[in-house]
């Protein structure tokens, strides 16, 4: 029973590492009408994609997001992941976004994206992706984790484990009705 305690305590002092990392970026992070702290905090992350360019994730404020965080070894995650392509697919020309947030690194996600080819971006954000997760709800640590924002950088919906495709294209759908403002 030992053993399995060591594993703890750096457990607990990476999280603390990083709700600290994470409470600095969030107080110095751009203020957006509408939008929650946690919201400003996931707009001013920076995740390399799988070629290990830096994306900021500014760069998609404006539009509808499904933030969904994952990981190569994770069989759920990657069972989503066509759906969540259809899902990008279907609605990119209408302002909506998917982004796969992995826990792993570019080299990875590049290896992986090679075999499994997707349609939306893929991120490496190692730990910082499941550090982001937790500020954005993800308080059981889990993967796949999956964050809906609305076009004014409102968090609508967050769902645990594996996704139902029906409810996030009812979800999209309600809020593409809804004007921007």
């Amino acid at each position: 029973m030992k053993k399995k305690s060591h594993w703890i305590l750096p457990v607990i002092v990476i999280l603390l590492v990083g709700a600290s990392l994470l409470q600095n970026k969030l107080s110095t992070a751009k203020s957006g009408a509408g939008e929650s702290p946690e919201a400003r905090y996931f707009f001013a992350a920076n995740f390399p994609n799988a070629q290990g360019k830096i994306q900021a994730l500014e760069q998609w404020q404006g539009k509808i997001i499904i933030a969904n965080f994952w990981a190569t070894w994770c069989a759920p995650c990657r069972e989503e992941m066509p759906e969540l392509s259809q899902i990008h697919s279907k609605y990119l020309n209408k302002g909506v976004m998917v982004l796969g947030i992995a826990t792993d690194d570019a080299e990875q996600i590049d290896a992986y994206a090679k075999k499994k080819p997707v349609s939306y971006p893929l991120l490496a954000g190692e730990m910082e992706a499941m550090n982001l997760s937790g500020v954005l709800g993800n308080n059981k640590g889990v993967v796949p984790y999956t964050v809906i924002f609305d076009r004014n950088g409102r968090i609508v919906r967050t769902y645990f484990g594996r996704i139902n495709p029906a409810a996030i294209d009812k979800d999209v759908s309600e809020l593409l009705k809804v004007q921007p403002g």
